[in-house]
């Protein structure tokens, strides 16, 4: 019984995903997606073309309607066979159906979380409620239903870490480990943003030589995979422009407390809302990022009480990390571990790109969202714990999900005014 109130459970939450993604993305009016009108030119000029264009100095600077050129091509060429056959249709019909592709993208990367944090989990309330979290953040649903790379990116880095913890669960098995390093190959020549996981990749490689029993030829292979992918294109990129990576032109004078206050406030409610116009939260919306606020810090506190309480096992965990002799409750805790370094270099990333070009968009971290909102729902469990009021974590969860819900509702009402540089209008 309890096995199908999971699956009764995770089909409402892909259903809810679903919805959400293919509502908004035939309701909302074309370009109101981030960076949507240059996304599509590139698909258009990739499929009139059929070769990638050697940037110009007026493109690199990020005009409007070249901002996205600069970016690896798998999500355009993809979406240029699909274009092929449509672009004789009126504009707003063509931006339409190739919405479709990434809402296909968007929930199927929902339900891949659930299938990764079966991995790490024992618990099903964990696992259903961060599922359920990331189905309904309000920024995964409006990039995951316009015109843009980043949805397929997602779901090639959560393929790519479903192999990765399965090979971590699983003794490193051949198969598990090549196509882990195959996605994340993909990952990369969708959007370049994973390469900030290289260093972990590259840890994880040097366990996988040590532990695996397998031959050296093919061990080599599997770990090869992905610089065979994206090796072509940084090298093009060097050859060309004398840089693996061509950014556009965004670089800032100086910081002040004024630009990181507006930078923290935007990309923490990036996090929780859809990413335009929400740097301002005027009235009383700001009890709802206060609250997002104080379920963040107990959460934080309530890692920070489990860390301690497992401090020996944590040490013991450490001091044997090269032993691949584990238990499986050691597995999950080090698969774990995983997630979380993956979001820190993720998160590391993003940070680096706005001190460096000023981007404060939250979505530019969502590839690993999951893993944070996993943390997140942990955390909470574990603060509720140390206060002696384990019921606790039940009630905020849900007011989490309740106030998600309010903000997708409203989103889906007031879908034409969700357009660059608006404020998010809250009712």
């Amino acid at each position: 019984m309890v096995e199908l109130n999971e699956k009764k459970a995770l089909i409402a939450i892909l259903v809810a995903a679903l919805v959400f993604r293919l509502v908004l993305s035939q309701a909302a009016p074309i370009w109101g997606g981030p960076d949507e009108p240059s996304h599509y030119n590139f698909i258009v000029q990739l499929e009139g073309e059929k070769a990638l264009t050697e940037l110009t100095q007026e493109d690199v600077a990020g005009t409007l309607n070249y901002v996205s050129i600069y970016q690896p091509p798998l999500y355009y060429l993809a979406n240029s066979f699909l274009y092929s056959p449509i672009k004789g249709l009126p504009v707003s019909d063509i931006i339409h159906l190739l919405r479709l592709f990434n809402v296909l993208a968007g929930t199927a990367g929902v339900f891949l979380v659930y299938k990764i944090l079966k991995l790490v989990s024992g618990n099903k309330g964990t696992i259903l409620l961060t599922t359920a979290i990331v189905a309904l953040l309000p920024t995964h649903i409006v990039v995951s239903s316009t015109v843009n790379n980043a949805p397929l990116d997602w779901l090639f880095v959560l393929l790519s870490a479903y192999f990765f913890v399965l090979a971590l669960r699983k003794g490193f098995g051949i198969k598990q480990v090549f196509l882990a390093q195959l996605f994340f190959g993909l990952a990369v020549i969708t959007k370049f943003l994973p390469l900030s996981l290289l260093p972990l990749v590259l840890l994880f490689d040097a366990w996988f030589f040590r532990e695996s029993a397998e031959k050296a030829v093919k061990k080599l292979a599997a770990c090869i995979v992905p610089f065979l992918i994206f090796g072509p294109i940084l090298l093009r990129n060097f050859l060309i422009y004398g840089s693996f990576i061509v950014q556009p032109a965004k670089s800032i004078s100086g910081l002040s407390l004024e630009l990181f206050v507006y930078d923290l406030t935007r990309t923490f409610a990036g996090v929780w809302v859809q990413e335009y116009g929400v740097a301002f939260i005027p009235n009383y919306r700001i009890w709802f990022f206060a609250l997002f606020g104080l379920i963040t810090l107990f959460s934080a506190l309530g890692i920070a009480f489990l860390a301690w309480q497992r401090r020996q096992r944590l040490l013991k965990m450490t001091e044997n990390a090269l032993s691949f002799k584990k238990t499986e409750l050691e597995k999950r805790e080090i698969s774990l571990v995983f997630l979380g370094v993956a979001f820190l270099l993720s998160f590391a990333s993003f940070t680096y790109l706005n001190t460096s070009w000023f981007f404060p968009d939250a979505r530019l971290f969502f590839e690993t969202i999951a893993f944070a909102m996993l943390f997140l729902v942990i955390g909470q469990k574990g603060f509720w714990k140390a206060v002696s009021m384990p019921k606790g974590a039940s009630y905020s969860l849900s007011l989490l999900l309740i106030c998600l819900l309010y903000f997708d509702l409203v989103l889906l009402i007031n879908h034409y005014t969700v357009l660059p540089q608006v404020p998010w209008p809250i009712p």
